[in-house]
């Protein structure tokens, strides 16, 4: 059984979301507020605690005409425990029951951890993109019923 367990976020976990996801990405500078505003134009945020109610992990999924996972992170010190695949795995499924045929995300395309967790789940690379720092991303996609 595994030493975490997995919920969607209610507006009350979003000042945690902040500081984990700041903390992990700081040219993000997320705010609750942002956050706020995400969710009521799509985004659904999954989390993954530890039986003491730690925030372990994240996964952001922006549900729109195009699904994307925007993005994945888990805490340094619990990394390697398949938090990151569970969560994966149910921003998938979220997707699945919503009727959404097809899944996006873009990665760094020198995150060799990030591609190979997004390539053993069934993504697989479409194209290399710029990003807005001008860094490699590269750009993968699942249909959701593989």
């Amino acid at each position: 059984m595994p030493e975490y367990s997995i919920r969607k976020a209610r507006e009350s976990d979003y000042s945690s979301i902040c500081s984990l996801l700041n903390s992990l990405f700081p040219a993000v500078h997320m705010t609750p507020e942002k956050l706020s505003h995400r969710a009521s134009h799509g985004a659904v945020f999954y989390l993954a605690f530890s039986p003491s109610k730690e925030l372990l992990g994240f996964v952001d999924l922006q549900m729109s005409k195009n699904t994307f996972v925007r993005g994945l992170g888990v805490s340094q010190a619990y990394r390697g425990k398949g938090i990151g695949s569970a969560l994966l795995k149910r921003a998938l499924k979220h997707a699945r029951g919503a009727g959404k045929q097809k899944v996006w995300l873009k990665t760094q395309a020198t995150n060799e951890n990030a591609i190979r967790v997004y390539s053993s789940h069934g993504f697989t690379q479409r194209k290399m993109v710029l990003g807005s720092s001008g860094e490699q991303l590269i750009v993968m996609a699942k249909e959701t019923q593989t």
